[in-house]
């Protein structure tokens, strides 16, 4: 018995079946965790620490809006949201240990933007990381199994 006839799956690790709660619970968390930094976003630049030098929508539109796309993506269920919402938290993850390491006022907003961020690329790549663990899981057991 060959590692093929035992299980096609082991040769491509996409095709690996991962449980469905696992997708489900990487998305809910991601997305609330998409919608908590986008409130963040407006609470810190609408009442926590607005700009004194130019109007608040600015910096708004500028961090806010590449994160609403993906959060309303999100609400119409396209498969790729939460993976393009993990590559703009990318940004906002930096901006917020940039923030919270230069302004000493903006510290605790930085750190919570920065833990938000890393919070949704967690769960972007969570299915991913699942998928390819299980995988390596059933190619040690086949290879146990043609082993014995």
């Amino acid at each position: 018995m060959t590692l093929e006839s035992a299980n096609p799956n082991l040769f491509d690790e996409n095709a690996s079946p991962v449980p469905d709660h696992i997708g489900r619970s990487a998305w809910r968390i991601g997305v609330v965790l998409l919608w908590a930094l986008i409130a963040l976003q407006l609470a810190w630049y609408l009442v926590l620490l607005p700009p004194a030098r130019v109007s608040p929508w600015l910096p708004l539109a500028f961090l806010g809006l590449p994160l609403l796309i993906p959060a309303l993506c999100a609400l119409a269920q396209m498969k790729k949201a939460l993976f393009w919402a993990g590559f703009i938290a990318m940004f906002h993850f930096t901006h917020g240990v940039m923030e919270a390491w230069t302004v000493p006022a903006a510290l605790w907003p930085g750190l919570i933007e920065a833990a938000l961020a890393a919070g949704v690329c967690c769960a972007a790549a969570w299915h991913g990381l699942s998928r390819r663990i299980y995988w390596r899981k059933l190619v040690n057991a086949a290879s146990e199994e043609a082993g014995a």
